[in-house]
């Protein structure tokens, strides 16, 4: 098995979750109940994140199949696209989908005594630059609060799977990059990958 596309940095690693927080949680003792959901860092160290934070809905057949067994797998992907040929200057070369991903294996702990907590750091992230909080819920606030609950969960493994042109030849990787313009794709070849 090729090794060629599965490493990754602990800064890329802390950058897809901070920039991508939605994510597969998957139960590992019932798949069929994954759910997607926003999850943040909770914790980092310098071989990057150490702990994810995040809420379910308490209804949900994730939470009730994770307070039985917390084993569960975080799927992020973060940018992505389509790179055809036109985007490689080459007729003879196949089209290919260049992405950053990640899997984190981790135990989940339900924890209703962190659920403002986990609500108020997601809320912190994915609404960065606004001027909203959780406060300007009012009164909802509290109904909505209750029909969640926080969970923390340790990471016990990484496994990122990183396709951004590691493979291509200088020329065709400066052609892809350049096709893609502003595209955050872009960024995170260039950033892996200098040319």
């Amino acid at each position: 098995m090729s090794t060629r596309y599965e490493g990754a940095t602990p800064h890329q690693l802390v950058a897809l979750i901070r920039d991508h927080p939605l994510c597969w949680i998957v139960p590992q003792s019932d798949p069929t109940s994954a759910i997607l959901m926003p999850v943040v860092i909770g914790a980092e160290d310098e071989g990057g994140p150490t702990e994810l934070l995040g809420h379910f809905p308490r209804r949900s057949a994730a939470a009730a199949a994770l307070a039985r067994n917390g084993a569960a797998s975080f799927l992020f992907l973060g940018p992505n696209r389509l790179i055809d040929p036109d985007m490689a200057g080459r007729s003879d070369w196949g089209p290919t989908w260049n992405f950053a991903s990640a899997r984190f294996d981790g135990v989940v702990k339900l924890d209703e005594a962190i659920t403002a907590e986990c609500l108020e750091k997601t809320v912190a992230q994915v609404m960065a630059g606004s001027n909203w909080s959780i406060a300007d819920l009012g009164e909802r606030g509290a109904g909505l609060i209750t029909a969640v609950i926080g969970f923390r969960s340790c990471v016990t493994a990484v496994s990122p799977r990183m396709k951004l042109g590691q493979d291509e030849s200088p020329d065709v990787f400066r052609s892809i990059v350049e096709a893609l313009g502003t595209d955050p794709l872009a960024a995170w070849m260039q950033e892996t990958y200098p040319q």
